[in-house]
């Protein structure tokens, strides 16, 4: 009888706790650090390939991130671009649905703002390396964020709505795997290059984070020194792609080469060789697709802030849209 009544007390118990919505935890990490959405530990993980690298629980505390008051801590110049990564992650077996995000201007003690509109919020999309390099620096197989797909601003056909916010996890249109434990988020701030418009201070915003567990708030503390940036890009980078770029349609190109340009970097496209006609012992190549996507170029702004709407800019408006 004694064995009976407690497997009758234990029944409500594991209901109650079967109807409570799963747990959430949100953390921060800064963009030089690959989170395996299946372990929820750094790839960089590893003392035999980097002998500083990350130790204890970088969960709690980072370069860039403080547990106790969740905040987020940054400096940049101004005409800089710097970044972070939010990472939500399920801490039980269950399913975690409708997972959003929203972010706000950063706002100095005299009431200065770094408007939203110069925050960009990434959902991080995962590729499944298969086989290991080898490099003996390689950091192994495993899934890694690869892909960044826009979450603010952003307009057309590129992609189904679903495929950013809100999210589950397991995310079952990355596909990565029901054991999935977290999704890592891009945040990219860009600070104006005028000193009338972000003076050197301490800016402070808030990003909330909230599923169907609830909420949560991280601070952002971004110092920003009272320098400027010069427009040129004095570090020679290159990123080459065999992606055929030149075949997307004017906006979509734009806005790669232009959140390019605000990351410093430039990149090589294999893309533009010209059409080419043989008529008998003749060649004719036509050059006018690139000349004419050149010709706008040249009408375009430096402003690395917003994307620019190609539509109007090839036509010399130098008209500006801050939206993908």
């Amino acid at each position: 009888m004694k064995r009976a009544g407690i497997v009758l007390l234990t029944i409500p118990i594991l209901y109650a706790a079967q109807g409570s919505p799963p747990a959430m935890k949100v953390w921060a990490i800064g963009d030089y650090i690959r989170i395996d959405p299946l372990r929820n530990k750094a790839f960089e993980e590893n003392p035999l390939l980097f002998t500083d690298s990350l130790t204890g629980n970088y969960a709690e505390s980072n370069a860039v991130w403080d547990g106790k008051s969740r905040r987020v801590s940054l400096k940049a110049a101004r005409n800089e671009t710097v970044a972070f990564q939010i990472i939500v992650e399920r801490t039980d077996d269950r399913k975690l649905s409708d997972v959003n995000v929203r972010v706000n201007d950063l706002v100095s003690a005299s009431g200065k703002r770094i408007p939203v509109g110069n925050i960009d919020l990434f959902k991080e999309w995962y590729v499944d390396i298969k086989k290991r390099s080898e490099q003996n620096y390689s950091l192994g197989t495993g899934w890694y964020a690869d892909g960044l797909i826009p979450c603010l601003r952003w307009s057309g056909n590129l992609f189904p709505n679903s495929f950013i916010l809100p999210f589950d996890i397991p995310d079952l249109l990355n596909n990565i795997s029901l054991k999935q434990k977290s999704q890592a988020l891009w945040v990219d701030i860009y600070v104006p290059k005028e000193r009338i418009q972000a003076p050197p201070g301490t800016y402070n915003s808030k990003i909330t984070i909230s599923s169907e567990s609830g909420s949560t708030d991280l601070e952002v503390r971004l110092d920003v020194w009272d320098f400027m940036l010069p427009e040129e890009s004095h570090l020679k980078g290159n990123i080459h792609t065999d992606t055929e770029i030149n075949t997307f349609t004017p906006e979509l190109e734009l806005k790669y080469y232009q959140l390019i340009r605000r990351h410093r970097i430039a990149m090589g496209v294999l893309g533009y060789a010209p059409g080419l006609k043989i008529t008998g012992s003749d060649l004719n190549f036509d050059w006018s697709k690139y000349d004419y996507t050149m010709r706008g170029s040249r009408n375009i702004s430096t402003d690395r802030r917003s994307p620019i709407n190609t539509a109007t800019t090839v036509r010399g408006t130098g008209s500006q849209s801050n939206s993908w």
